[in-house]
This record gives structure tokens, sequence and C-alpha cells, in this order.
């Protein structure tokens, strides 16, 4: 430092720590890291599981109560919440299952490992969640969103408003069949 007015300048870093690891251990933390997410994947079908379950008592109570202003739009906004939050968690937000997935399968090449049967399971279960997230779960919640307006901006329009019911009953139905 060539200011002699003061006190040295001098810059500290943040200390960094390096964790030197095996090839072996490596490939078992990545291949820990996808039994989680498998683990993660299990869960999300039994919750559309229960979706689906929802969705065929939706169903059953259109059928039941056909008359005006039956639709039960309660239980129609939950399945709607309930849906969104989990097509966040598989693929959607930044943390889904499908960055997951992927972010594990970039490591392989980034660590100079290979995995002939885990790398593509890897690459197929990253793209069916992308599937899932651009073609399957964006109509279901349309479906929804449409159903619940039809509701809230007229519901004397009963008939209008069971159809749209119907039309998201049967995309989560859809997305249930999907995940399977």
């Amino acid at each position: 430092d060539a200011c002699d007015l003061g006190e040295p300048h001098v810059g500290r870093s943040a200390p960094r720590s390096l964790l030197v690891v095996t090839a072996t251990e490596k490939q078992r933390e990545l291949t820990d890291r996808m039994a989680e997410v498998v683990g993660d994947l299990q869960e999300a079908i039994q919750e559309q599981r229960a979706l689906r379950q929802q969705t065929q008592t939706l169903n059953s109570r259109l059928d039941a109560a056909p008359e005006a202003g039956r639709v039960p739009r309660d239980q129609l906004q939950r399945l709607q919440a309930d849906q969104r939050r989990l097509a966040e968690r598989l693929g959607t937000a930044s943390r889904g299952l499908a960055e997951r997935a992927a972010g594990i399968r970039d490591e392989f090449p980034a660590n100079r490992l290979s995995d002939p049967e885990a790398e593509p399971q890897l690459d197929r279960l990253t793209q069916e969640l992308a599937d899932l997230s651009t073609d399957v779960f964006p109509p279901i919640d349309r479906a929804l969103t449409q159903a619940t307006k039809e509701l809230e901006t007229s519901p004397e329009s009963a008939e209008r408003s069971e159809t749209a019911a119907r039309a998201a009953a049967q995309a989560a139905l859809t997305a249930a069949e999907a995940l399977q």
C-alpha cells in the first residue's frame, strides 16, 4: 500500500473451506440425493392421489346437488390451492423436484463421474416433470380458476359453474394419472 496517511489499507476476504472427497464419496452423495428426490416424488404421488380423491368427491357432490348455487366453492378453492402447491413442488418452483433432479444430473459430468443407470433416469425424470409443468398442470389451473371465477361472478349461473367445476375435476384426474 503506497498510501502513507493513517493506517495501512488491508483488505480481507471471508475465509473459505474446501472439502476434498473421493469419487466414491461423491458418487454416494449423489446417490443419496437421488434417493431423496425419489422419496419426495413418492410423497407427491400420494398427494396427487389425495387430490384425485378430493376431485372424485367434488364430482359426487355435483352429481348429488345439481340445483342452482350448489357447486361447492370452498372445496373447489381448496382443490385449486392444493393443486398449485403440488405443481410448484414438482417443477415450477426453483427448488422443485425437476430442478433438483437436473442439478444432480449436472453434477455427474462436473465431477467427472459417470453412472450409466442413474444419468438416463435423471434425464427422463427431469423431462417428465418439465412436461407435467408445461402440459398438464397449467390446464388444470386454468380450469380451476375459470370454475372459481364463474362461481364468484355469477353464482346464479349454476350450469356454467358446474360445467367449469367438472372440467377442473377432470383435469385434476388427468394429473393423477400422469404422475402414475
